[in-house]
């Protein structure tokens, strides 16, 4: 029977003796923790293995999302691409996109200095306010800093 809507927030947060899993369709499926935490999953057949993905948690991650995303990487999959390595390369993709200053580096240069008189102040004014900010955020995406535990002592990281 396929999942509907009811079902997962009928099941979402109730407590069961143990863990079950319940198919949808193409492949798609939901694990429920005896915490009542509901994932989708994918599974699928890579070079004639057995695999299974996590797409996400429900609520986080819809029903249609979750089935959207399934045959997303059913569709890689008929590719001849394996769908887990898929989700590992659009990570390092994004951790390893251009910065927001290379990317105001790149329009100042091939822009700003020609187009706009005050192109200098503009500059300054990234490097003072712009730049400062995004290094931070970027140390705080950073992959090293995303996988080691935070150590909080006296409120500070």
């Amino acid at each position: 029977m396929a999942l509907s809507d009811t079902w997962l927030k009928a099941n979402t947060g109730k407590k069961i003796e143990k863990r079950f899993e319940k198919a949808d369709r193409d492949g798609l499926s939901v694990r429920v923790t005896p915490q009542g935490k509901i994932t989708f999953q994918l599974r699928y057949r890579y070079d004639r293995k057995a695999a299974r993905i996590d797409l996400g948690s429900y609520p986080s991650l819809t029903l249609k999302n979750a089935r959207g995303e399934g045959l997303r990487l059913k569709g890689k999959l008929e590719q001849g691409y394996d769908p887990r390595v898929v989700r590992q390369l659009e990570k390092q993709a994004i951790f390893n996109a251009d910065s927001l200053e290379e990317l105001f580096l790149q329009w100042y240069h091939s822009y700003c200095k020609e187009n706009k008189k005050g192109h200098h102040e503009i500059l300054r004014s990234f490097q003072l306010y712009v730049f400062p900010m995004d290094r931070l955020y970027q140390r705080f995406l950073s992959p090293q800093f995303l996988r080691r535990p935070a150590r909080v002592q006296g409120g500070n990281l």
